[in-house]
């Protein structure tokens, strides 16, 4: 602030030339207004320069900071609002499907549409359904025990049966007498050599046998003929023709023959698929079986974990392997797989993409047929890897044991080696997804592991240290954990739950590897 010349007009009357009072220093001087410039130039030389005035000078004023709301996020409606975790997941489900062999089909609604609320509904209903449904190894038992019940056996027998009046065959030998089921008649007659079937299985009982022993006799006498040509020149003796009966028994009319194969098939029947499956299938897969005595199919089932009311447009819920098998030489050993997708609002319209597996014959020797049927069910489930991961059935993988197979036990010293307990390679793996940064946890010296291992010791479920390993389940349950007990930042704690549940889905057909990094605590 400087100390200035002030030039100030006095109020003259309007018939006299305007007057200004100049002042500077002190001094005053009257003039008229075209001498003010001059006057002031005159002070200014003769008093010197303005100078700055000491006066303090005031502080700024702060204007208080205007208040911005936060931003409000658009309210959630369901059937419009597309949830962005659904729709990933949906589309990372549809990639993996299409790499398995699958074409699903594109949902009526953009991928990740939150469904309706009929939608949240029928998709508790459907897991309630799922769970309601017997476990494999439930199945399966009721399964056997009803086959067993039939006591099935197989005889091989020639042109020399005969029947009786009642249309019962007639065995050689003991005489025998069974049963034959209508669906066994026509194939018998063709295996037999004559045709008709279809025919005398209308016919009445005595008019069928009279046909089928005529023919019984002439295939008879022209073997026997056959025979002695062969003896007479000294060749070797032509088999009488032959089939194979499977009969079983039947609580009303007691033994029937229920099928008529050929001696080349190989009988890996309904319980031996039944038992095949049990062994093969993982844990949390459920069963279930249609069976009229003849034909078989076992549908094997996996069902999401998502949350009902987190179902979206295009939502992946429910895929399985489905085997069917006809123990009369009917037809073959056929598998596919399937994976099941709403594309709806309301779960109502379900897309179901089916995969082909394999068509297996029963012929050749049994144990390539079960060799066979099982290298099918490993490729079922291969196809299946994405689902069943996702929905924490195929997560009884080992971490130790991939971690040995990786090698990242070769460099460890004779101190190391030390690590033996389960909790304690637990530790490493979890010291692992601190220094990759695969999930975002603070890193706090040796702080953060102990925190995680407490976790894990916790656990109670079968993916604890009760189990004896460390399975990546286990090391999601510890970070989940982790993020619900220790972290005291909601949003960090959110953002780690999702990381370490990405550890659970798989990139390309591939789960994510949990490096081993081994610790002193």
């Amino acid at each position: 602030m400087y100390q200035i010349i002030n030039a100030t007009h006095i109020a003259t009357p309007a018939t006299l030339t305007p007057t200004w009072r100049v002042t500077y220093r002190g001094e005053e001087a009257i003039c008229p207004a075209d001498e003010v410039p001059a006057t002031c130039a005159d002070m200014i030389a003769r008093l010197g320069a303005p100078t700055p005035l000491d006066f303090p000078r005031p502080e700024p004023i702060t204007a208080p900071l205007a208040l911005v709301p936060a931003p409000v996020a658009p309210p959630v409606v369901r059937g419009e609002t597309v949830n962005e975790e659904g729709r990933a997941r949906s589309a990372a489900a549809d990639a993996a499907a299409r790499e398995g062999g699958f074409t699903p089909k594109q949902p009526l609604y953009s991928r990740g549409t939150m469904v309706v609320q009929i939608g949240v509904e029928n998709a508790r209903q459907a897991r309630q359904e799922f769970d309601a449904t017997p476990t494999v190894d439930e199945c399966v038992e009721g399964f056997l025990a009803d086959v067993a019940l039939e006591d099935r056996r197989d005889m091989v027998v020639g042109d020399a049966m005969r029947m009786d009046k009642g249309g019962r065959l007639v065995l050689p030998g003991d005489g025998a007498r069974l049963t034959i089921n209508e669906r066994a008649f026509t194939p018998l007659c063709s295996r037999l050599g004559f045709g008709g079937g279809d025919y005398l299985a209308g016919c009445w009982p005595e008019l069928r046998a009279i046909n089928v022993n005529r023919w019984m006799d002439t295939y008879q006498k022209a073997h026997e003929a056959e025979v002695a040509e062969a003896l007479a020149e000294r060749k070797e003796p032509p088999e009488a023709r032959a089939v194979v009966l499977r009969t079983r028994t039947v609580p009303a009319s007691g033994r029937e023959v229920y099928a008529a194969v050929s001696g080349g098939y190989a009988a890996f029947d309904a319980d031996k698929v039944a038992r095949a499956l049990r062994l093969a299938m993982p844990d949390g897969a459920r069963m279930r079986v249609q069976y009229d005595g003849f034909r078989s199919r076992f549908d094997v089932l996996f069902h999401s974990t998502v949350q009902p009311d987190q179902y979206v447009a295009g939502e992946f819920f429910r895929a399985g392997i489905t085997i069917r098998t006809d123990d009369t030489g009917g037809g073959s050993l056929r598998g596919q797989t399937f994976v099941e997708q709403n594309l709806c609002l309301n779960l109502i319209i379900i897309d179901k993409a089916v995969q082909p597996l394999f068509v297996l014959r029963h012929l050749g020797s049994v144990e390539k047929l079960v060799e066979k049927f099982r290298e099918g069910l490993g490729a079922a489930q291969d196809t299946l890897a994405h689902f069943l991961t996702a929905w924490g059935v195929a997560r009884k993988d080992d971490l130790v044991a991939d971690a040995a197979a990786r090698g990242e036990f070769e460099d460890m010293t004779p101190a190391d080696t030390g690590l033996i307990l389960v909790s304690d390679y637990f530790t490493g793996f979890a010291n692992g997804l601190i220094e990759r940064e695969l999930v975002p946890l603070r890193a706090r010296g040796g702080a953060t592991a102990r925190d995680l291992r407490r976790m894990f010791v916790d656990d109670t479920s079968s993916d604890g240290p009760g189990s004896g390993r460390v399975t990546r389940a286990g090391l999601v349950n510890a970070v989940t954990r982790y993020a619900h007990r220790v972290e005291v930042d909601p949003f960090r704690a959110a953002e780690t739950e999702r990381a370490a549940a990405a550890l659970l889905w798989p990139t390309r057909g591939r789960l994510p590897e949990i490096p081993f990094a081994a610790v002193t605590l």
